[in-house]
């Protein structure tokens, strides 16, 4: 993520009693690190661009973040052997958990669910054929399906670790169940979708038709 990027979510961002400013990926980072075992950067990119938070940041940008927060007394780097040669591994230290605590302790917003692709889809069947769509819709219902195969597997997994806790739990259901609520709302999306599916008394029973405020130019 850039720094542009960064300066975008200040809400996100925190400032602690020493003086250091944290921005949303340097408070991110340092949770996946404290959270569990020592990683190394590798290991920790890999982590992020499986999505945990940081939309859009680079693996360069996660090395030169990891870089900052060791140099600014955040992180501790030990060198451990690895399967060929040794790796740096990363910790989080005494001043990066109180950073981490003093950011957790601070008022936490909703989700913002208004703003997704699916919302932003399901307003282009104001002025487009439904069957185009439902064609996304369909798509979409399959990835779902998907994930949920996927997380129920990641479930299982988890269970039989031995680092097995009720947070580990907790996350897992989070996950589960975002899921579920939005199988149930694509299944809802797709049934007024369909022609001859519709519930009666839907708030539009017929495609719609182009209005006047469509205008094709030509120059």
């Amino acid at each position: 993520m850039s720094d542009s990027n960064e300066e975008r979510a200040p809400k996100r961002d925190a400032t602690h009693a020493d003086g250091g400013h944290l921005t949303e990926t340097q408070l991110t980072l340092l949770t996946l690190i404290g959270s569990g075992q020592p990683q190394s950067a590798y290991q920790i990119a890999k982590l992020v661009d499986e999505g945990f938070g940081i939309v859009g940041c680079s693996k360069s940008n996660v090395y030169a973040q990891l870089k900052l927060l060791a140099d600014r007394g955040y992180l501790a780097s030990e060198r451990v052997p690895g399967r060929s040669a040794e790796k740096t591994v990363y910790v989080v230290n005494r001043r990066g958990q109180q950073a981490v605590e003093a950011w957790a302790a601070t008022p936490m917003e909703a989700p913002d669910t208004g703003r997704s692709e699916p919302l932003l889809r399901l307003l282009a069947a104001r002025f487009v054929r439904y069957e185009a769509v439902r064609r996304g819709f369909e798509s979409l219902e399959c990835e779902l399906e998907y994930r949920r195969e996927d997380i129920e597997q990641t479930i299982r997994r988890a269970q039989r670790a031995k680092s097995y806790d009720w947070l580990t739990e907790a996350e897992c259901e989070l996950h589960r169940d975002v899921v579920w609520v939005y199988q149930r709302w694509v299944e809802k999306i797709m049934m007024r979708l369909t022609p001859g599916e519709r519930p009666h008394g839907s708030a539009q029973q017929t495609e719609p038709t182009y209005r006047s405020n469509l205008r094709v130019t030509t120059e």
